[in-house]
């Protein structure tokens, strides 16, 4: 058949051809060689990246399902512990980015109803709570006392703070009314 290709010869060891044969006219044919070692080698470097690609997503994929396992395990100890715990963006701006289980039972309320909050926000106040023990926080743990209403109760809490990374800081509470 015209122009059909009919195979590859490699002549030499090194270059690849392409072998076409033309009908010209009547019982003549022409045989054409083209050089495609650079289009082999291209073929053969893209099925290489290919399968390095692969085998980096399968690696990615490994370690996403360890952090995620990790995550999901030190999640599981934050909501273990019986202390309420809340984290703030900063300082200044005291805004609520994350609570464990026990201190949105204490307030009685769910994780998104606190998140994004001012902390004094969610003991009632408008402005931060008098004598903010934060204003003046430095790098090591601190402690302070506060009492609070709840639906008519009356607590005393044991509140810890300390500054994290980043400017964020840990609060920490208990109730101490007994004590």
């Amino acid at each position: 058949t015209v122009g059909q290709i009919i195979g590859t010869l490699n002549v030499t060891g090194q270059p690849n051809y392409r072998i076409r044969y033309h009908q010209l006219a009547g019982n003549l044919y022409a045989q054409t060689l083209t050089d495609i070692t650079k289009e082999t080698e291209l073929v053969r470097q893209v099925t290489l990246q290919s399968k390095e690609t692969q085998a980096q997503n399968i690696i990615l994929k490994r370690k996403r399902e360890t952090l995620e396992d990790e995550h999901a395990f030190l999640i599981s100890i934050f909501n273990a512990i019986q202390s309420g715990i809340l984290i703030l963006d900063s300082a200044e701006d005291l805004q609520v980015t994350i609570t464990n289980k026990a201190m949105q039972n204490f307030l009685n309320d769910g994780e998104d109803s606190l998140l994004k909050k001012k902390c004094f926000q969610l003991f009632g106040y408008q402005r931060r709570c008098p004598g903010c023990p934060i204003t003046n926080i430095n790098a090591q743990t601190n402690f302070s006392r506060m009492r609070y209403h709840q639906k008519f109760k009356e607590f005393t809490l044991t509140e810890y703070y300390t500054k994290l990374a980043g400017n964020k800081i840990l609060l920490t509470f208990e109730d101490s009314t007994r004590r």
